[in-house]
């Protein structure tokens, strides 16, 4: 029982990771039927918005920790 609850209680963590990875793919829409990450997004009189942001760094697979906390804190501040 111990296990399940464990489980039960890590599982979102789980699915935000998977979400961040796969977030541009299809099987990750998000409310409005289009990926998470993109450039299409419409949500009543609001218009297109977008969420997709851009990054750099050497190897986007293995990011430094300076390179993500820079693009972390990019992403935080966007709007």
């Amino acid at each position: 029982m111990g296990e399940l609850a464990q489980r039960a209680a890590t599982h979102k963590d789980y699915l935000i990771a998977q979400l961040l990875v796969n977030g541009e793919s299809a099987g990750y829409e998000s409310y409005d039927g289009v990926p998470f990450f993109s450039t299409l997004h419409a949500s009543g009189a609001s218009g297109s918005q977008d969420n997709k942001l851009t990054a750099t760094a050497a190897d986007l697979d293995d990011p430094t920790e300076t390179e993500f906390k820079t693009a972390l804190k990019q992403a935080m501040h966007s709007s």
